[in-house]
């Protein structure tokens, strides 16, 4: 038997230069708790909804933190969650240049804010158009962390007329009463990337990968104690309701957590969705639509107005977001995320069971579709929504909503399945399959 390797496979991979981003900072005075300024490198982030300092710097001003009624999650795009805050303290800054105007603020303390800024040093001497003195960081070009970062509303607060234009790929420098900040993407002189990775296969490994390939065994999988908690959960709950609806309820865990307060998350996510609408009126009347489709169509209610005391641990509200498809006959589609997480840290996702996989396998798909001469396919439109919700399961699916910012935000839920819900995949098809063993004997060639 020889050891030496009988074929290869290589991987290379090349990474282009890319454009370099400058996000605008500053250099600030913030005053310590007796009263002296402190220098300070501040990042401006015209995206950010709230203002942020890092713990470190706390105790080096020897500040008053005040701890927050609710823990405020920090997400990033998506709802990505990146940081949890529980204090947070009052700040006061003001200009090296105009130390007269002062600002009073509310930031949020975290471990760390981010790297440094920019991620690598840049070349500046060529941007002629940048004002070599009145800088608001006089080394705005050079890789170094910052320690505070000033939200959008603290951004037009500071911003004046003044604009100073380059070459087409140059930064853009902006008057503020902190100085002239500096953002914008620029060109980038790093060297190309390469990554070459060489991997051998043996003749043995290639035999076991080939038969594990081949194999079309019709062993049933084991299923888990949690599966199978599912399944007894779905058999034991699960109605049909007199005009042959299935109602379903949520597979919670045994040992479910305190959900805690989910409302303020989801009043904040509310409104980053309605500042997305003012900017996109098109995205706001498609969303406006779909919402009230919802409604129309007897999948969304407005919460009663005796349940909205509800305990936090029994009710948890989904926050919502638009996704585009241009190449869907619905080209848009309400996202609701139950992953989101509470003021407890949990989200409701992690409180439910997610049940077995019931679907074919790839294989045994392509080979049923394989053996017959003319074979169909259909789509159910809409699966979820034809399966309704247990009323009291209902309170975990609220979400909010206003047609108009003017207009008092108000408590829906959605009466259905919900895409979104960890547990709604598993509920759609073990209903289609329950159903279809309901119907044997009336439809038997179906």
């Amino acid at each position: 038997k020889s050891d030496r390797p009988n074929s290869s496979v290589q991987l290379t991979q090349r990474e282009s230069p890319q454009a370099a981003k400058i996000k605008p900072t500053a250099i600030v005075q913030v005053y310590n708790a007796n009263g002296e300024g402190v220098n300070c490198r501040a990042l401006i982030d015209n995206c950010s909804d709230d203002c942020f300092i890092e713990e470190s710097l706390v105790k080096k001003l020897n500040l008053k933190k005040q701890t927050l009624p609710h823990h405020q999650n920090i997400e990033a795009l998506e709802g990505k969650l990146v940081a949890t805050a529980t204090e947070s303290v009052q700040l006061e800054l003001s200009s090296l240049y105009h130390p007269q105007i002062q600002i009073n603020l509310t930031a949020l303390v975290i471990k760390k804010i981010g790297g440094r800024y920019p991620r690598e040093s840049l070349d500046a001497s060529n941007w002629n158009h940048i004002p070599k003195i009145g800088l608001a960081d006089p080394h705005f070009n050079e890789s170094t962390p910052v320690n505070i970062l000033l939200s959008t509303d603290i951004h037009y607060r500071i911003i004046r007329s003044g604009l100073l234009r380059g070459n087409e790929n140059d930064p853009v420098s902006q008057e503020s009463i902190f100085g002239w900040l500096v953002g914008g993407g620029t060109a980038t002189s790093n060297p190309t990337k390469s990554i070459c990775n060489l991997t051998d296969l043996s003749l043995e490994t290639q035999i076991q990968q080939f038969w594990k390939l081949e194999d079309c065994s019709n062993e049933v999988n084991r299923l888990t104690p949690q599966e199978l908690n599912c399944e007894d959960h779905y058999n034991r709950t699960t109605t049909v309701l007199p005009d042959g609806t299935f109602e379903v309820q949520l597979p919670f865990h045994a040992d479910k957590l305190s959900l805690g307060n989910s409302k303020f998350m989801a009043t904040k996510r509310f409104h980053s969705l309605e500042m997305k609408f003012s900017r996109n009126s098109d995205l706001k009347v498609q969303y406006t639509k779909a919402i009230h489709e919802l409604l129309a169509d007897g999948h969304l209610e407005e919460v009663p107005r005796s349940e909205f005391n509800i305990p936090d641990d029994e009710v948890y509200y989904l926050p919502h977001h638009p996704v585009m498809k241009e190449s869907s006959t619905t080209k848009l589609r309400i996202v609701f995320d139950a992953s989101a997480k509470t003021s407890s840290g949990v989200s409701l996702n992690e409180q439910l069971l997610v049940g077995p996989v019931l679907q074919d396998d790839l294989t045994s798909i392509l080979i049923r579709w394989r053996y017959w001469l003319v074979p169909f396919k259909a789509d159910v439109k809409q699966m979820y929504l034809y399966i309704s919700m247990h009323s009291p399961h209902r309170n975990f699916q609220r979400i909010l909503w206003r047609d108009h910012p003017q207009q008092q935000v108000k408590m829906f839920r959605l009466k259905k399945v919900t895409f979104g819900v960890a547990s709604s995949p598993y509920q759609a098809i073990k209903t289609l399959q329950t159903l279809a063993m309901k119907q044997r004997h009336k439809y038997p060639h179906a």
